[in-house]
C-alpha cells in the first residue's frame, strides 16, 4: 500500500461484534509498515463508537498508537486493540 491510496477498512471495537466499516485515504506508510489513514467515510453509529472508543483511550493515559491487528478477512481489517504503551 502507498499514500493516496483508497482504502475499504473494517474493525472490530473492544466488547463490539459488528464491525465498523469506514472509506479513507492512506496518507503514509511508516518504514516499519505502519500505515496512517485519514476517514473519509462512516456511518453516522461507527462515528459515535469510535469517538466513544477514542475519549475512552484517551482518559486511560495510555501513550503510543492505536494498533490495528491484521484480521482474516483482507490486509485492511482488523481488530481495533488499544494503544502500544
Amino acid at each position: 500500500m502507498s499514500p493516496e491510496t483508497m482504502v475499504q477498512i473494517r474493525m472490530l471495537l473492544p466488547a463490539s461484534s459488528e464491525y465498523l466499516v469506514a472509506i479513507g485515504r492512506i496518507l503514509r506508510v511508516s518504514p516499519r509498515g505502519e500505515i496512517t489513514v485519514v476517514f473519509l467515510q462512516m456511518p453516522p453509529l461507527g462515528q459515535d463508537r469510535l469517538s466513544a472508543f477514542c475519549v475512552d483511550l484517551h482518559a486511560s493515559r495510555t501513550a503510543g498508537p492505536i494498533i490495528i491487528m491484521e484480521g482474516a478477512y483482507a490486509p485492511i481489517s482488523g481488530r481495533l486493540i488499544g494503544r502500544a504503551g
